[in-house]
């Protein structure tokens, strides 16, 4: 991957198959996990609203650190290996939610309705991994007891709408009916359409893992 002196998400390769990668960025460069990753620079991908920089981390703009959030061009680090070292430092936890909505289509529209929320992965109910931004940037989804958790972590948001399923402890979508319906295969999550369309694999139906409802 070609190093520049400052690197920020427009210096990223283009796409020429049409397919995701495999690969998640970090400090500007590919790394390989194996499966399907669709980036924020892809078509279809989705850009974290609110990033800031680490503040133990000094390969930036200092005034990246804090809110408000700056127009995406201005997010740019230096060297990308003096940047990496900086992360492996400083970045030693990998935070998992589930983020009580109906896909990461949804997840990311309530992101981005806040002022300071952001995750750096959101992983969709068919298993599709989006990558939101470089993991050199700090996102807020998981302050810690100390107040620094989001200093030290990569986070990622699970699809799961959780009880708001059930209509008797919906209070944020205030649904009349339960979500979960008895099928042949189990019990299938019924997706709203809006957010049905939005799933990358046509036609998928979730169907929860537990058998007995």
């Amino acid at each position: 991957m070609t190093k520049n002196p400052i690197r920020g998400t427009e210096s990223l390769p283009g796409k020429k198959s049409g397919l995701p990668d495999q690969d998640i960025i970090v400090c500007g460069q590919k790394y390989n996990v194996g499966t399907a990753v669709i980036l924020w620079s892809d078509k279809g991908g989705f850009t974290c609203p609110n990033k800031r920089g680490r503040k133990k981390c000094s390969s930036h703009d200092p005034v990246l650190n804090d809110k408000p959030t700056r127009a995406e061009s201005k997010y740019k680090f230096r060297d990308p290996d003096s940047a990496l070292g900086e992360l492996k430092k400083n970045v030693h936890q990998f935070i998992l939610h589930y983020d009580v909505c109906y896909s990461s289509h949804h997840c990311h529209q309530v992101i981005k309705e806040s002022g300071f929320k952001g995750s750096h992965f959101y992983l969709d109910l068919d298993g599709t991994i989006y990558q939101t931004c470089d993991l050199y940037w700090k996102t807020n989804t998981a302050p810690g007891d100390d107040g620094l958790g989001n200093e030290r972590a990569v986070h990622i948001e699970m699809a799961n709408l959780s009880w708001q399923a059930l209509a008797s402890e919906s209070d944020l979508y205030l649904t009349d009916y339960d979500l979960y319906k008895k099928t042949r295969k189990g019990w299938e999550f019924i997706i709203p359409k809006t957010f049905r369309s939005k799933i990358r694999t046509p036609g998928f139906k979730p169907v929860s893992a537990r058998a007995y409802g």
